[in-house]
């Protein structure tokens, strides 16, 4: 089963410009059975929301280093 999940996007010029990792983990404690083509279905449908979101994050600012 995945672990983690790493979405990145990239600019038109193939940079990337944000990254995010996911750590995905089930809590079987209620008994529940979680189905593997349900946690498919749900992850797929929240990474195609997450592609038309809007950024929250600011551009960090340039190191003068």
């Amino acid at each position: 089963m995945v672990e983690r999940a790493a979405v990145i996007f990239f600019n038109t010029d193939g940079i990337p410009v944000e990254r995010f990792v996911f750590k995905l983990a089930v809590n079987l404690s209620y008994g529940s059975k979680v189905e593997e083509a349900d946690l498919e279905f749900s992850l797929r449908s929240f990474l195609i929301k997450l592609s038309v979101s809007e950024s929250l994050t600011k551009v960090l600012p340039r190191s003068k280093c």
